[in-house]
């Protein structure tokens, strides 16, 4: 561990005492003229690996940065001794977004719009240098905008589980962390629970004004109750049109957890429609491209069949309406909660229940089987 200098032709890093390299050229005179580089040597306690870090062309300014880092492991200030523990969160989401494990998860592109929100405010600022004062207030300024609470968390959740990986890789310290670690939720437990349920009648209106690359997203919504971000995810791996079965591996779902999605006849023939590219594993794509965002165009589609779209609208309905509208089919044409959940993915019986809406008509009909038992 120490100060090194590096050869000016050979490149080799060695002692700078020495006079001469291997290579034979005069380290004293390369010295004089700044064609050497120095660098420093170090190790992190608990870390066998030996890290290093190039300083410049001058010793006194090699000793200052090898003395701060042994300043800072006195201090056990470990994470502040790492080269990279100074990346910017356009940096930090930069590589996150390159890991075969990240690029393999079904909400991929949504986690993309996520991050973009979040790098438009913070991303030239240094992870480390992120206050929680800043983070709370960056949600407080993401409501006032008009944005959801739930959509809000989606974005901060985003920059958590990047932080979060950054952490355990080394990037970031347990600092740089906290406040993603304390910063609380927007949405209160329960507190998004919906009462919207699309009639058969509202989802013909608006499949026939949607786009046309829109429709077979929505339709596969309708018909399996599948999540937003699983269902842009979706590539023909995935599909087994023989089996009629959707089949979601653990990367692919937002509780990590594999399912069996049955494909229902009227969602069999519009996926069977979808012309495939030879190249784009992914099922759905507009212009070649995956998509990243339905909104406009299910926004516009709903205010032509005459359907109130919007969570700030009295009875609006939104794309994730159509999990809770599944669920309330399944339910009235007899389907096993147990079996619903196994589709759906709710492990949760409670979670489950607020999907599962019951309105006049249900009551009606559990009124008149009552009648009919007691009426002899």
């Amino acid at each position: 561990m120490g100060v090194m200098v590096q050869c000016p032709i050979c490149r080799v890093k060695q002692s700078v005492n020495n006079k001469r390299c291997k290579c034979g050229e005069d380290l004293v005179k390369a010295k004089r003229s700044k064609r050497v580089k120095y660098w420093i040597y170090y190790r992190i306690p608990g870390s066998r690996r030996l890290h290093n870090q190039i300083v410049g062309d001058d010793l006194q300014d090699a000793k200052d940065a090898f003395a701060k880092r042994m300043v800072q492991k006195r201090e056990h200030k470990f994470f502040d001794m790492l080269p990279k523990a100074n990346l910017t969160f356009a940096e930090l989401f930069k590589w996150y977004f390159e890991l075969p494990a990240v690029k393999a998860l079904g909400m991929f592109e949504v986690s993309k719009i996520h991050a973009a929100h979040f790098l438009k405010k913070f991303g030239d600022l240094k992870a480390n240098a992120l206050k929680s004062s800043q983070l709370t207030d960056y949600q407080t300024e993401l409501t006032a905008a008009g944005l959801s609470a739930s959509y809000v968390d989606q974005i901060l959740g985003t920059a958590k589980a990047m932080m979060n990986k950054a952490f355990r890789d080394f990037k970031v310290s347990g600092d740089a962390l906290r406040p993603f670690k304390l910063l609380q939720r927007t949405l209160k437990r329960g507190s998004n629970a919906r009462e919207v349920a699309l009639t058969f009648e509202q989802y013909t209106a608006i499949m026939a004004n949607l786009p046309r690359h829109l429709a077979p997203i929505f339709a596969t919504g309708y018909w399996t109750g599948m999540r937003l971000g699983e269902i842009l995810g979706l590539t023909w791996d995935r599909i087994d049109l023989r089996a009629e079965v959707i089949h979601l591996l653990p990367r692919d779902t937002k509780d990590r957890e594999p399912r069996r999605i049955p494909i229902l006849e009227p969602l069999l023939e519009i996926i069977k429609a979808i012309p495939r590219k030879l190249h784009e594993p992914r099922v759905f794509l507009f212009a070649g491209k995956p998509l990243r965002d339905i909104r406009d165009g299910l926004r516009r589609a709903c205010k032509d069949a005459g359907v109130p779209y919007g969570r700030r609208t009295a009875g609006g309905f939104v794309f994730h309406d159509l999990r809770h509208t599944f669920v309330t089919n399944m339910r009235r044409a007899g389907v096993h909660d147990t079996v619903i959940m196994q589709i759906t993915g709710h492990a949760d019986l409670a979670m489950f229940r607020r999907y599962n809406l019951v309105d006049d008509q249900d009551a009606k009909r559990a009124a008149k089987k009552l009648t009919d038992y007691l009426t002899p």
